[in-house]
């Protein structure tokens, strides 16, 4: 399998991983410490928060005090 091939697929297993443990908390939110907590050895911080912007950029999720919530649809 090519690099580019295996970092594209991790990547979205890692999307897939903060998207899923957001639907999983529900009302209650998903605080971004403890998910990039279990994501540090990883993915950097930074990684981490682009990825966050993106999914609310895309509208799936919104962010308030430092909790991640999934946008009903």
């Amino acid at each position: 399998m090519q690099d580019t091939t295996r970092q594209e697929r991790a990547a979205a297993l890692v999307v897939r991983a903060i998207v899923e443990t957001i639907e999983e908390t529900g009302n209650n939110g998903a605080p971004l410490g403890v998910m990039y907590a279990a994501l540090c050895g990883m993915i950097s911080y930074n990684t981490f928060m682009t990825v966050i912007n993106a999914l609310v950029k895309a509208g799936a999720i919104r962010v308030s005090n430092h909790c991640a919530y999934r946008i009903q649809s």
